[in-house]
């Protein structure tokens, strides 16, 4: 290989590494091509919605015109957040991976789910419904309407006005059975009294209940009994709902991904809802950690094109990868060593 020319070498060492970044690509099936196209037209929904709204939106904050990208602070912010975990939670690429966790669960047609969701992800959660609803499962949702900075907060399109609009245009036909507050302690602990009416006429609007407790525990309380009277085969917990997570310090180190009830022993629950739910059995799908989910799940973070391809990493692949690169590294001849000291130039030998 080294008698080759470098930049032969180079040429050949870059079609390697695509070949081999092809090997580790998981076609998409047929249903994961069908979701692909439900959510991005559901996305192409809520942008042009808006804009017939007249809402100003910016297409260097959504990129890809998700509609789902709120604004970096308003009076329905409730945390910091990264614009850049946004984006990558809008890939429509996150219902096939749904359809892993469910596969791996072994759900089937009229099984039950239930999801509740902080509006912090509101793709994210497109992507669920999008994804139970193709497997025929019955869901129960649940959605508290705070959310962190360039999720759902927007006053004039929160995400009771998403989801109407998503099930008037046929997207989904899940609507939540019930909405929270969000805020400090599920309460709309932080909120202005201005944004507890703003909820209050878009439940009324949109026909769905918003529940509001005196406290943190009663609405942990309440969430957990809805969701023992539903008995679901899996629970989705998606962004930080407070109720959710729990009070508990514990709460922050509880793991992302599917948690299964037998091994609750080697990680922390909290106090909360998903605590709750794994001590009934029910696993546990804790969307919270976007980026360390995409790294898992071989999809794209922040990416300025949607396509349709996953990449599972792969340690086999890696290291073929490296080994070709540093095989190609070391024949590179760089540098030559001197044998002989270099002659003193300028100077008569002498007679």
């Amino acid at each position: 290989m080294s008698k080759l020319p470098y930049n032969i070498r180079l040429l050949l060492l870059a079609v390697f590494m695509l070949l081999l970044w092809l090997a580790c690509a998981l076609s998409a099936r047929p249903e994961e091509e069908r979701l692909w196209n439900v959510v991005r037209s559901g996305q192409t929904a809520l942008w042009e919605k808006q804009l017939e709204m007249g809402i100003s939106l910016s297409e260097k904050d959504d990129k890809l015109k998700t509609g789902f990208i709120g604004v970096e602070w308003s009076s329905l912010t409730t945390t910091l957040g990264s614009a850049e975990a946004k984006r990558t939670s809008a890939n429509p690429l996150w219902t096939a991976r749904f359809l892993d966790w469910f596969d791996e669960l072994g759900l089937k047609k009229g099984d039950k789910i239930a999801i509740f969701s902080s509006a912090s992800f509101p793709a994210m959660l497109f992507s669920a419904i999008a994804a139970a609803e193709d497997r025929g499962l019955e869901i129960l949702l649940s959605v508290s309407l705070g959310a962190s900075t360039w999720g759902a907060n927007r006053e004039e399109f929160p995400w009771p006005l998403m989801e109407m609009t998503l099930s008037n245009g046929g997207f989904i036909k899940t609507r939540s059975a019930f909405y929270t507050p969000g805020g400090g302690a599920e309460i709309g602990g932080g909120y202005e009294p201005e944004v507890m009416r703003l909820l209050g006429r878009l439940s009324e609007e949109v026909k769905i209940p918003l529940i509001i407790t005196r406290s943190l525990d009663e609405a942990i309380r309440y969430k957990s009994r809805r969701l023992a009277e539903f008995e679901p085969k899996l629970f989705v917990s998606i962004g930080g709902s407070n109720a959710n997570l729990g009070a508990s310090p514990d709460a922050a180190e509880i793991p992302n991904g599917l948690l299964l009830p037998h091994d609750v022993a080697f990680f922390s629950i909290g106090d909360g809802v998903i605590a709750e739910a794994l001590r009934r059995g029910v696993p546990v799908l804790n969307i919270l950690n976007i980026r360390k989910l995409a790294l898992e799940a071989g999809i794209p973070w922040d990416t300025g094109l949607f396509i349709r391809i996953r990449h599972k990493l792969r340690p086999w692949a890696a290291f073929t990868g490296l080994t070709a690169f540093f095989a190609v590294l070391f024949t590179h001849k760089r540098w030559a060593w001197e044998t002989e000291a270099p002659r003193t130039q300028g100077k008569k030998a002498e007679k």
